[in-house]
């Protein structure tokens, strides 16, 4: 059985905790991302996790079985910008992660 919802959030902030992140998460969408050679720019948004739908991706992911992907895209000095990413099919999980 997969974690719950605030399971799995109490997880990935500890894990960004041990790998010197800020724990303030920040949730973004590809369209609040701006790309620039190096750098990253975010645009100012709501950057909450009921504004980005994670909780209803998560559930759908356990009926999955590939999971969902939470992973940190950048890091400012007050948040760590993160996104979340639920394959369409097993097909697009392998290409993925």
């Amino acid at each position: 059985m997969i974690p719950s919802y605030k399971e799995a959030l109490i997880s990935f902030t500890e894990f960004l905790k041990e790998h010197k992140c800020p724990e303030s998460i920040a949730w973004v969408t590809y369209d609040d991302i701006i790309y620039l050679g190096k750098k990253c720019y975010i645009i100012e948004n709501d950057f909450s996790a009921e504004r980005y739908g994670l909780e209803d991706k998560y559930n759908l992911s356990g009926e999955k079985p590939f999971g969902i992907k939470l992973s940190v895209c950048a890091v400012s000095k007050e948040k760590t910008f993160c996104y979340s990413y639920l394959p369409e099919d097993q097909e697009d999980a392998d290409r993925r992660y």
